[in-house]
């Protein structure tokens, strides 16, 4: 979750209108998003739209460059696949996926008036059914485009891992007294005594990694329940692409690991990919590295000092998150 950017937004509905053609009211900001600032905004032909913005931080940056690969793929996704149901962007008039506005990328798409599904504990069976359905017809897909595996991009960085959560640790000790950080501090309490261990395993598992068979495809790479939409006819929508790479499908199912029963997701989910076997050792490193590596960023953010309460306040509740997901881990995966 991001919050609210400054900026004027006549002038940004004035943008919209020159390079899409579409009049927009001023956007309202949608305080969901763990790198986007998302907005929705009225549009004159009685529309609404769903507007996506990355700022000029780092990671808005990085996001932003992520989006040339990642924008298209979806686009095959829907059509090739003829799977409807995930929301692209529109194009410009000059065949452009995005605009620029004050030096940030906005992506401009449909808005799915629904809810996100939220804490995927707490999912109940038949939604979990549909989620197995959808996700077992993006990955079997993908898989018939035989892309090579590129996740390493995003999993394999160790030691750049490793020395982030040392900073974590070492800054969160000396840091200031500062609301933010001490609330941080006792969200942190305990991990230091465990973060060895989760590296440990991480290294241990890695060149497995580097060796792995069996199907590629095209994972979303962040499938926690406030990038997964259900609109009113229950059907489901995946957003937010940013973290998206080829790789196994466990890269996307550790997450459903968290779901009341994965069992009969994942025997669901087989009914329409019936030629993946499920490994958990390779769920295991994919949970491991992604919630290590949002709670370093995270962290980071918040001990800098620099960000408004608002941001602080986020960046914990995330923090927060992980350390669940990371403390669970082994009992989601391994039952």
């Amino acid at each position: 979750m991001q919050a609210e950017l400054k900026f004027n937004k006549k002038q940004f509905a004035e943008a919209v209108f020159k390079e899409y053609g579409i009049q927009i009211k001023p956007p309202e900001l949608i305080p969901e998003g763990a790198v986007s600032h998302n907005y929705k905004a009225a549009g004159s032909d009685k529309k609404t739209y769903f507007i996506k913005i990355y700022d000029n931080s780092k990671e808005g940056k990085k996001a932003s460059a992520l989006s040339k690969r990642y924008l298209p793929l979806i686009y095959k996704l829907k059509n090739e696949g003829n799977i409807t149901d995930i929301n692209v962007p529109y194009i410009t008039k000059s065949g452009a996926m995005k605009m620029t506005f004050n030096s940030m990328t906005v992506m401009i798409y449909d808005f799915i008036s629904g809810v996100p599904i939220g804490d995927l504990r707490k999912l109940d069976l038949k939604m979990s059914m549909n989620l197995a359905q959808d996700m077992g017809r993006y990955h079997a897909a993908s898989a018939e485009w035989n892309e090579k595996p590129d996740f390493e991009k995003i999993y394999s960085d160790i030691p750049g891992l490793e020395s982030r959560l040392k900073s974590v640790i070492k800054i969160s000790r000396h840091s200031g007294d500062t609301t933010s950080c001490g609330v941080l501090k006792i969200v942190l309490d305990g991990f230091e005594n465990r973060c060895g261990g989760y590296m440990d395993r991480i290294k241990k598992l890695a060149p497995m990694m580097k060796n792995l068979k069996g199907p590629v495809v095209f994972c979303h790479g962040d499938l926690h329940g406030w990038n997964i939409l259900a609109d009113k006819n229950n059907h489901l929508h995946f957003f937010d692409w940013e973290f998206s790479f080829f790789g196994p499908p466990e890269g996307d199912l550790w997450f459903m690991t968290r779901l009341p029963d994965f069992e009969k997701f994942y025997a669901e989910y087989r009914k329409n990919f019936k030629e993946h076997k499920l490994r958990p050792e390779v769920m295991e490193y994919f949970a491991g590295f992604y919630s290590l590596n949002v709670l370093a960023s995270c962290s980071l953010r918040v001990l800098s000092e620099t960000n408004e309460e608002e941001q602080d306040r986020i960046d914990i509740d995330i923090v927060k998150e992980q350390v669940v997901k990371l403390i669970e881990m082994e009992k989601n995966i391994y039952g």
